[in-house]
């Protein structure tokens, strides 16, 4: 297992843990490669198409914002004034904001429920460089990247979004956690903090196929283990004969093993592992 471990750290990762849609799209004929562990980036969405319950969610609250008599969301200048960018507004603001219409939630709940947007591109920050933050970072609603600001909603938009406002709250607050974990993943290994760590290592704990490992080994685990995201049905997470780089977990989802010449001869879900055989034995998959 050390070995194991060792080599997880040469390639920065456990090559991520898959998760797939609530509902998965349509197969597709080709299989087609995604994000390797190396090239993960919290600042970017893990999905093509972002689910039904967050994008109500996100309409909701950029309706409430533009109602706001202060005007939260408008044109601002990034740090040293170099671009102009319509309709943001920092992630500090959007906190404050969030937690004043929610008192039983707290800065860190409401970050983590901004981030729950910003992985399923709902929200970017504007240069595309972060994941969410509480700082003063500017942040836009992904309908208002090239406009400018619209006018205050009309009534019966803003009537429809205040009905829906506690069921919004309530779907980001169950989503924020987990959004927050997998953004925690997709930071490099020197990245992360030790409150980071300790995140992980608590979700470690819970893990079937690690419930055989020390808790000193899924401490290790907890600074290299990666969060890989595999949206469409079909894609390619690694083909027989490469080199063995990574040691799955299925969070999410399911995945067909094929052999050549055999065609599927299992099929992993939720909770499952694969992939650390090749890592063990130091050879091709």
């Amino acid at each position: 297992m050390t070995e194991l471990i060792s080599n997880c750290k040469m390639k920065n990762g456990l090559g991520g843990v898959g998760k797939t849609p609530q509902s998965p799209p349509p197969v597709v004929q080709q299989g087609k490669r995604t994000l390797s562990p190396d090239q993960t980036n919290p600042a970017e969405p893990i999905t093509e198409v972002p689910s039904v319950v967050m994008t109500r969610a996100a309409w909701v609250l950029r309706t409430l914002l533009l109602n706001e008599a202060e005007s939260i969301l408008r044109e601002r200048k990034t740090a040293g004034g170099r671009l102009v960018v319509p309709c943001c507004a920092s992630g500090s603001e959007l906190v404050t904001w969030l937690v004043s219409l929610a008192p039983d939630i707290d800065r860190h709940q409401g970050t983590t429920m901004w981030q729950a947007l910003l992985e399923e591109g709902l929200i970017y920050h504007v240069t595309g460089e972060h994941p969410f933050k509480d700082k003063c970072v500017l942040y836009q609603f992904r309908q208002d990247r090239d406009i400018t600001c619209i006018p205050r909603p009309p009534p019966q938009d803003i009537a429809e979004a205040e009905e829906h406002l506690h069921e919004a709250i309530a779907d980001l607050s169950d989503r924020g956690p987990d959004a927050w974990l997998r953004m925690i993943l997709r930071k490099p290994s020197n990245d992360r903090t030790p409150e980071d760590l300790e995140i992980i290592y608590e979700e470690l704990l819970h893990m079937k196929p690690l419930s055989h490992l020390s808790n000193s080994m899924k401490r290790e685990l907890a600074s290299v283990i990666m969060f890989e995201a595999h949206p469409r049905s079909g894609s390619i997470v690694f083909e027989q004969g490469e080199e063995g780089r990574s040691w799955y977990l299925v969070l999410n989802g399911s995945v067909d093993v094929v052999i050549h010449g055999k065609g599927v001869v299992a099929t992993l879900h939720q909770g499952e592992d694969f992939g650390k055989l090749a890592l063990i034995n130091d050879v091709p998959r």
